[in-house]
């Protein structure tokens, strides 16, 4: 039984760190997501847009949408698109 416990163990902890880190892989997409939000509501009221060293944006039209990609390169690249209709 012990032998059995020691082949498994380094399998289990992989397997605990892989879904540690999927889980703040899924954090980091939703901030993005969550910040992308933030600067197209921001562009759409006229605001000037202030995006953190870390972060690359593009902003685009699309017929009458105006709208913004958000990218976070890094291991994983993440990538978000936004759009919106402006009202002013």
């Amino acid at each position: 039984m012990t032998a059995e416990l020691i082949v498994l163990m380094p399998t289990v902890l992989m397997g605990i760190s892989l879904i540690g880190w999927l889980i703040s892989l899924a954090a980091n997409q939703l901030h993005l997501e969550q910040d992308a939000g933030y600067l197209l509501r921001a562009h759409l009221i006229g605001k000037e847009l202030e995006v953190s060293s870390d972060l690359s944006f593009e902003l685009y039209d699309r017929g009458r949408l105006s709208c913004l990609a958000l990218v976070r390169p890094g291991l994983i690249t993440l990538r978000t698109e936004q759009c919106g209709i402006s009202l002013g």
